[in-house]
């Protein structure tokens, strides 16, 4: 099965990029995200921990789009994980992403 999400240990490049859509009709515009933030949290399958929590940059607000970077200490270790996207809005409301399941976000090792 293909990860959603895949990162390599000691790159700092792809960053994950996004448009975020909402749930209940991904063919319509995307999510609005003027006033929101928007965070990347993962955590290890099998022990659980947590091995990302950070927000994401919204790059343009009206078409939804986010963006995570990271630096190339930001993993120590090869992990399989499940991950979601927490978008809180202005007024409070939270919406977590996929609303069912988890996305899949693997953590390659790397020679180097």
């Amino acid at each position: 099965m293909t990860p959603d999400i895949q990162f390599k240990r000691g790159g700092t490049l792809p960053n994950y990029t996004t448009t975020l859509y909402r749930p209940d009709s991904p063919d319509t515009p995307p999510l609005p995200l003027a006033g929101a933030t928007v965070r990347l949290v993962a955590a290890d399958r099998l022990t659980r921990e947590t091995i990302i929590d950070q927000e994401l940059e919204i790059l343009d607000a009206a078409e939804g789009l986010c963006q995570y970077t990271h630096d190339a200490s930001a993993f120590d270790a090869a992990a399989d994980c499940k991950a979601e996207i927490v978008v809180t809005f202005g007024d409070g409301g939270i919406l977590i992403l996929p609303t069912s399941g988890q996305y899949q976000l693997v953590i390659e090792d790397s020679l180097i």
